[in-house]
């Protein structure tokens, strides 16, 4: 019976430790799966935001989080190259980003998002860039000119020139003005703190800046980003890669 016992305040911590706590809220789960890296904290952001969204079905911000949050898990597969957990969750997420875009009130944001995702599914299947890279590009320029006051609208725009080939629309000098204006937006009309997709947004700035030809700018917005968050590794990797280039 003891030895039951002990199992079971065991197995009670464990569970404890792993589970999302009822006050923690998807975008604080998700800030710590992006710091972390982890997918797994990003599986439980996506069921923590469908939780929150099931609680507040017509509330905008629910469902946007949502859409985030699955954003947030295919682009964490980038990292370790997991095409099988991005097939896994991509069809998923592209529905619901439509469902967003339905919405009057979330449709730049949806649309900015789903320029994204069709990024990544060409990064992993550059065959697809002819049937996708144009609906991306269209998306990302919709998405600005619905919402010119939302950084997530600007943000996915220079995503969408910084890694778009020259030939087909891409422009590195466009990433980077409209990578700025995000970052302004962010900074004016947002709350910065715990916010990932702020720091993502810094990190991309700082890329666009090194293919632009503006070390000591990519290295001021590297070094922003890690004054923003002292355990943003990947943003130190590429302060470390652009100092020493």
């Amino acid at each position: 019976m003891k030895r039951l016992l002990i199992f079971v305040s065991l197995l009670l911590i464990v569970t404890l430790i792993s589970t999302p706590t009822m006050s923690q809220s998807a975008n604080d789960l998700m800030y710590q799966a992006y710091i972390t890296q982890k997918k797994e904290l990003w599986k439980k952001s996506v069921e923590l935001a469908k939780v929150e969204f099931k609680q507040k079905p017509t509330d905008a911000h629910a469902h946007l989080s949502l859409g985030v949050a699955h954003y947030g898990l295919l682009l964490s597969t980038m990292n370790t190259e997991d095409e099988d957990l991005f097939d896994e969750y991509v069809s998923a997420t592209k529905d619901r980003l439509k469902e967003i875009i339905d919405r009057p009130s979330t449709a730049a944001e949806g649309k900015g998002l789903l320029s994204a995702v069709l990024g990544l599914q060409m990064a992993y299947r550059p065959m697809k860039g002819m049937l996708l890279g144009g609906k991306s590009s269209n998306l990302a320029a919709d998405a600005k000119e619905l919402a010119p006051t939302s950084p997530l609208a600007w943000r996915f725009y220079g995503i969408n020139k910084l890694y778009t080939p020259s030939f087909f629309g891409g422009d590195i000098k466009e990433a980077v003005l409209a990578l700025e204006k995000s970052i302004g937006l962010f900074e004016s009309a947002t709350k910065i703190s715990q916010n990932w997709m702020y720091l993502d947004t810094l990190a991309l700035l700082g890329q666009a800046y090194t293919k632009a030809g503006e070390k000591a700018k990519a290295i001021a917005t590297f070094e922003k980003a890690i004054a923003a968050e002292a355990d943003f590794t990947y943003a130190k990797l590429l302060l470390a890669k652009a100092k020493n280039s």
